[in-house]
């Protein structure tokens, strides 16, 4: 496959040997980064500098040349002078971004000048508790270990109902607005309920949350940065290898395959768990599907602002991450999926699919599939961020604003959360029973 590489000065930054499919950190962590915007004012000219690149490079390097059947020239006159008479450096990026929405696409995205642009080790402002839209309502699905939310009692299943005294929905519905250029539906709930404590480190929001006997309790949560950098975690269920990664880098490549050699001997089935993998690059991407897959099978193509195929990924030989060949061939392989299953994951999963080679239960995934090939620097030291290639199968299928659904819906809900049961975990030991002959369902 084409390695694509880009010098780390003047305008242009080393994102890495391939090209970059991964969402914000903030929709899959249910956080948030915040800026710390510099002290020293921009003048009126500086700012108009800033918009003017950001309005001009969109423009020139786009994926798309009709920029989505938007009036980029009347999105310049829009909001070129609300740019220029912006008080803060803040309200400055706040008026580009709104700009920026109207493409409706998740990857193309702007960040401030102190913004941490780091995906790989993303450090993001945390409560304690990770929430996401369940059944309607904002419910609790994760709360850290040793956090002021676990001593407070908040519970996995709880659901939220005030923030800062205001109706949890109000609230939800307000960010979910401020979302409007997410690639679908979904990403911009995701993102929205990611926001919802948007605030400086060191304060404190107040959480209202409802509990499994219906009653209302109070928190006060400290907003704190945290470094989550990527993760592979592995367990056998019986004769079953269960393996959740959340990006695709190299080093989760280097993990995947130390796994499937250290824990194959027994396995009869493979499960997948991509419910919240948010993407990564498309050479560890390949590297894993190569995995699964024969040497030479078409992963698909990614295609430029001209109709050009800049990189048409394939399937290669495993010869950098196992010492001796690793043959899955026979395993059988269900992936797990979610809304916040995006970019790369999303890639992985259609192309195991659309080759019988796994059964996809869960949701619908993300639908965010357009690639940065590189970083733009701003005058102030922000960066832009650009979908400047449109990804296609062999079909020429797009999954942009589409993703890809499962074989098997498995909705979560309130009870199961509270419960601990994973339904779409059991329901994939159920169909690998009756995909494996001798295999027995372990215990979830």
């Amino acid at each position: 496959m084409k390695q694509v590489k880009f010098a780390q000065t003047a305008k242009v930054f080393l994102l890495s040997r391939s090209i970059l499919l991964v969402l914000l950190s903030v929709i899959i962590f249910q956080s948030s980064q915040i800026a710390v915007f510099a002290t020293e004012p921009l003048s009126k000219a500086d700012k108009l500098a800033i918009f003017d690149d950001v309005w001009q490079t969109i423009r020139d390097r786009y994926y798309d040349s009709r920029l989505r059947g938007i009036d980029w020239t009347a999105q310049r006159a829009t909001f070129r002078r609300r740019a220029g008479e912006s008080q803060t450096s803040a309200e400055l990026y706040s008026i580009m971004r709104l700009m920026v929405s109207e493409l409706r696409d998740s990857h193309t995205r702007i960040f401030a000048p102190d913004e941490k642009l780091d995906w790989r080790n993303p450090r993001i402002i945390t409560i304690g508790i990770f929430v996401r839209e369940i059944e309607n309502e904002l419910v609790v699905i994760n709360v850290e270990k040793g956090s002021t939310a676990e001593k407070f009692g908040i519970q996995i299943g709880d659901t939220i109902t005030k923030i800062d005294g205001v109706p949890s929905d109000s609230a939800f519905a307000q960010k979910i607005y401020e979302q409007k250029g997410s690639s679908t539906v979904a990403a911009g709930h995701l993102k929205a309920a990611a926001t919802l404590y948007d605030a400086k480190e060191k304060t404190f929001v107040n959480v209202t949350r409802r509990d499994e006997k219906n009653v209302e309790r109070f928190a006060s949560l400290p907003r704190q940065y945290k470094t989550y950098p990527p993760s592979l975690r592995v367990r056998r269920e019986n004769a079953t290898l269960i393996i959740a990664f959340d990006s695709f880098t190299n080093d989760i490549v280097r993990e995947f395959y130390d796994a499937l050699n250290s824990n194959l001997r027994g396995v009869r089935a493979i499960v997948l768990d991509l419910r919240g993998n948010r993407g990564g690059s498309t050479d560890a991407m390949t590297d894993l599907t190569s995995a699964f897959l024969p040497v030479g099978s078409e992963i698909g193509k990614f295609i430029d602002r001209r109709g050009k195929i800049a990189v048409d990924a394939q399937t290669r030989r495993q010869i950098f991450y196992s010492s001796k060949p690793i043959d899955v061939s026979q395993l059988p392989v269900t992936i797990l999926t979610s809304t916040a299953t995006a970019s790369a994951a999303e890639i992985f999963t259609s192309t195991l699919k659309r080759n019988n080679r796994a059964k996809v239960i869960g949701t619908t995934t993300c639908g965010c599939v357009l690639a940065i090939r590189r970083q733009h620097s701003l005058p102030d030291g922000g960066v832009l961020e650009i979908s400047e290639l449109n990804y296609q199968t062999e079909n020429g299928k797009s999954l942009e604003g589409v993703g890809v659904s499962p074989d098997e819906i498995v909705l979560p809900n309130k009870t199961d959360l509270r419960n601990r049961r994973d339904r779409t975990l059991e329901r994939a030991f159920e169909t690998m029973k009756n995909r494996t002959s001798g295999y027995n369902k372990g215990k979830s």
